[in-house]
């Protein structure tokens, strides 16, 4: 049983973006590679921001934030990866969804930020 006193909260300090795992990433997929695995973080991002609204099912949430996560930390959005985390791990027990889903579209646009100034 989880402690309903836990705190879910995002570590300080995780960068936005980890370029040096979008590197070794370029040096396994290539850039196309790479460039498939950004398409479907975005796809998925924009599906998630409208799955986590602030009325949506524990349920829905875990799922939600348990695929973003894994596709955000794939690509390196460490800041996001750290936030689905902690909303994972929120909507598993019975911790306070709110202030964790009112951070993620601020958190999914810093991350979409992050990978258009790649592209310049």
């Amino acid at each position: 049983m989880r402690d309903s006193t836990k705190a879910y909260e995002v570590p300080d300090g995780e960068p936005v973006l980890d370029t040096a795992r979008l590197d070794q990433l370029r040096a396994v997929l290539g850039a196309s590679g790479v460039d498939e695995l950004i398409g479907a973080f975005r796809r998925l991002a924009t599906r998630t921001l409208v799955e986590l609204s602030p009325r949506a099912e524990r349920r829905v949430v875990r799922n939600a934030a348990h695929a973003l996560k894994g596709t955000a930390l794939d690509i390196g959005l460490m800041n996001l990866g750290a936030l689905m985390r902690a909303l994972q791990d929120a909507a598993d027990g019975d911790g306070e969804l709110q202030p964790l889903l009112a951070r993620v579209p601020a958190a999914v646009n810093s991350a979409l930020d992050a990978l258009d100034r790649l592209r310049r």
